[in-house]
């Protein structure tokens, strides 16, 4: 029973950890067809760039959340073994729950209308959808989907790096480094947040541009 109680305790983040993953799937769709189809500067390439954001701050969330399930599992466990003095960690999970809970749905309410934007995209595009992607340049269709998932590794990297540079900070004062391993996980997170960066970073320059890519007036004449 003990188990299933645990189980229970963590399952909203598990859950969410999922549900992020799928919708973070979705949103790169979505801003991949945007960016693709919709010329520079227009409503639709914004709402594209705007996707592209929501989806690395929902692989951020997802990863969070996976990681939330481990950091709370020795409390859930210590709660249901009923164990007097872990009541005072309950407000901890508790509070963790209902913010993944809020988190969750928006997640998924972003993702859903970035499925139904790229839907009207491509409805509304349906008879010049292909004159539009042979007037693109064959590499903006494969940079875009790789600097989208470059800047995915980066935010899921970057989510885990900076939670671990929180909780190590107090290391940074050498008297809060008394046992034996001193300052290094601090250390270690912050060269793992800087590695992070770096692959954010490449991903976003790659994602961006390909997006800010000019039309030739080639392009524009097929586009038309």
């Amino acid at each position: 029973m003990g188990t299933d109680t645990v189980y229970e305790m963590l399952h909203p983040f598990h859950m969410w950890a999922q549900i992020s993953a799928l919708c973070a799937f979705v949103l790169a769709i979505a801003a991949w067809a945007l960016l693709t189809l919709a010329s520079r500067g227009s409503r639709r390439w914004w709402l594209g760039l705007g996707f592209f954001a929501l989806c690395l701050g929902t692989v951020a969330f997802g990863e969070r959340s996976r990681m939330a399930a481990s950091d709370m599992r020795s409390i859930a466990v210590c709660l249901a073994e009923q164990v007097p003095a872990c009541e005072n960690w309950r407000p901890w999970l508790t509070d963790a729950v209902d913010r993944v809970n809020i988190l969750g749905p928006m997640a998924v309410v972003v993702a859903a209308f970035g499925l139904l934007a790229t839907l009207a995209t491509l409805y509304a595009e349906r008879r010049t959808i292909t004159r539009r992607i042979a007037g693109r340049p064959p590499t903006r269709a494969l940079q875009l989907p790789l600097g989208v998932a470059v800047a995915g590794i980066g935010a899921f990297l970057m989510a885990d790096g900076v939670a671990a540079w929180i909780a190590f900070a107090p290391l940074a004062d050498i008297a809060n480094a008394g046992d034996g391993l001193g300052q290094i996980p601090l250390i270690e997170a912050i060269i793992g947040t800087i590695f992070a960066a770096v692959v954010l970073g490449a991903g976003l320059a790659l994602t961006l541009s390909a997006a800010f890519a000019r039309n030739t007036p080639r392009q524009l004449e097929l586009a038309g």
